[in-house]
Formats: C-alpha cells, structure tokens, sequence
C-alpha cells in the first residue's frame, strides 16, 4: 500500500488542469494537432469547414495585440482520413521566423456558423527557443569581443 499525502486544503493537479506547453524553435514549422466539436441541435458533432467557424489566435499574452490569426483553409486544415473533428493549426514560416525566443499565448474557438455558441477549445503556451540554423540565433544585446 502507497500512500501519497497531500497537505491539507490543497488539491491535487489533474491532467486536465495543465495547460500544454509546446517548445519549438525559431524558424521551424510550427504545427498544433487537436480534435474540436460542435454542439448543434443538443448533439455533440466533430467541426468542420461545413459546419463551424473556427478562430485560432497567437499573441505574445493574453492581453497583448494578436500576432497572427488563423481560420478555415487559412492556418487551421482537417485532417483527412484521420477521425472526424481532426484538425492541423500551421503557422506560417513568416510567422515562425520572425518569433523572438520566449513564449507566446494561443487558443482556439469553435463556434457556429453564425458564430454563436463560441467555445474555446485549445489554449496553451508556445515556448520558442533559439538554434545555431535559426533565422535569429543571435541575443542583440550579445557582443563578441
């Protein structure tokens, strides 16, 4: 028997609590993978393109102005032959290169059509590091000599 004690008043962190962090590199594809769904007619239905409008935002925090947005065949693509609601966010190279190392926030909303019934789907944190073969590889306050 195992016990792991818990400090009173204190919660355990569920998976589900954890917003995702992804670290990538300056300059390199960007790609984020999930599943999203709408509700239409009281019925759960993976989105797509037909169905749904979809929203996805990065920005440097929450507060901050959006770097870039994605939407329908513009950023955010089904995946085909993989299951229904699949979908890629890519974030174009333009994009990608021009990131500074830190992080960044993104999320994504799916909503109606007419877009209502929004529902953010995806939220996170893009950790960008740099690389020798980066576009910026370089700190600018670095001095050699």
């Amino acid at each position: 028997m195992y016990i792991k004690p818990i400090p009173l008043g204190v919660n355990p962190l569920k998976d589900d609590d954890r917003q995702p962090v992804m670290k990538v590199v300056s300059g390199d594809r960007v790609v984020i993978g999930t599943k999203l769904s709408i509700t239409i007619d009281d019925k759960e239905v993976p989105a797509t393109p037909e169905n749904s409008y979809v929203e996805f935002k990065l920005a440097e925090n929450q507060f901050a102005d959006t770097i870039w947005t994605g939407t329908w065949h513009d950023g955010v693509e089904p995946t085909h032959g993989c299951m229904p609601g699949m979908v890629e966010v890519v974030v174009p190279n333009r994009v990608a290169g021009d990131l500074r190392r830190g992080s960044y926030a993104f999320s994504l909303v799916v909503a109606t059509k007419l877009r209502t019934h929004a529902t953010t789907q995806l939220r996170g944190t893009l950790l960008v590091e740099y690389a020798p073969t980066s576009p910026i590889n370089e700190i600018p306050y670095r001095r050699n000599g």
